[in-house]
């Protein structure tokens, strides 16, 4: 669908703002992508980061902090402290083993907690110059490579027969593919980057993202509103809504397009994910 831009003056000028920031840190990115220059190492969680990690969140952080004063959380940082519901929430670059191998599927990703809820979010994929970004109430849209600004809308699909299933390319475990065929999908995609993949949902291009593992806050914020936005549902693996009081969401993650909610909460437990 696509929007006039007199639709856009709803969204406030802090995510008119961030949506600059993050694609500006999208196309330092994509300049060490393109000529493959860049270093990397293994966290201490044993995950790998780069210098496109360093430099994006860098570029995040000065822009953010030349607009609000509120403290920023970033998966960049050494250390990791509770606060009062209210922060900027960042991965600089989700989907890290993909852009190190050369691939497309890693994105740019900033958002908002208000009082430990998303309230506003942008997913910038730079390989395909592709922005989604949303603000809590006021809708969720995409712009492709700097043309027309269009509204995300999910897909009103809700036999499971029928549903498009996107699960990790990186991380995937047995059970969530299990548990995608105990459902009776028949199309599942495996895609690098959770920003992406519920984008896919926002998008109406795909209707369910299975995660049983475990995510970190860094890796939801943003997508979630922008789903949520979109019509979507976002919430843990025993059906409640996500708590954004530490670190982790260690109950799983379940992303769709909001039809099925309590019917897929009702297969989780017939299909007895232990979680």
């Amino acid at each position: 669908m696509a929007v006039k831009p007199p639709a856009m003056k709803k969204v406030c000028k802090e995510l008119v703002a961030l949506n600059r920031i993050v694609k500006q840190a999208g196309e330092g990115v994509m300049g060490l992508y393109e000529a493959r220059a860049f270093e990397s190492h293994q966290k201490a969680d044993n995950t790998p980061a780069t210098g496109a990690d360093a430099l994006a969140d860098a570029i995040i952080r000065k822009g953010i902090l030349g607009i609000s004063g509120v403290p920023i959380l970033s998966e960049e940082q050494e250390t990791f402290s509770l606060w009062d519901g209210t922060c900027w929430v960042v991965d600089p670059l989700d989907g890290t083993k993909n852009f190190m191998r050369g691939e497309k599927d890693f994105c740019i990703m900033a958002g908002l907690l208000e009082h430990g809820k998303p309230a506003m979010g942008c997913v910038y994929v730079p390989a395909k110059k592709e922005l989604l970004f949303a603000q809590k109430g006021k809708g969720a849209y995409v712009q492709k490579d700097g043309g027309r600004v269009r509204k995300l809308e999910v897909s009103k699909e809700c036999k499971f027969g029928k549903y498009s299933v996107v699960l990790s390319k990186n991380h995937l475990k047995q059970k969530e593919l299990s548990f995608a065929k105990f459902l009776g999908v028949k199309k599942i995609s495996h895609i690098g980057s959770v920003g992406i993949k519920l984008g896919e949902i926002a998008a109406g291009r795909a209707q369910l993202y299975i995660n049983f593992d475990g995510l970190n806050v860094w890796d939801v914020c943003a997508p979630q509103i922008i789903l949520e936005e979109a019509g979507g549902s976002v919430f843990d693996a025993n059906g409640k809504e996500l708590q954004y009081l530490q670190k982790r969401f260690r109950n799983g993650i379940i992303a769709t397009n909001g039809k099925c909610r309590e019917e897929i909460v009702a297969k989780m437990r017939e299909f007895g994910s232990g979680l």
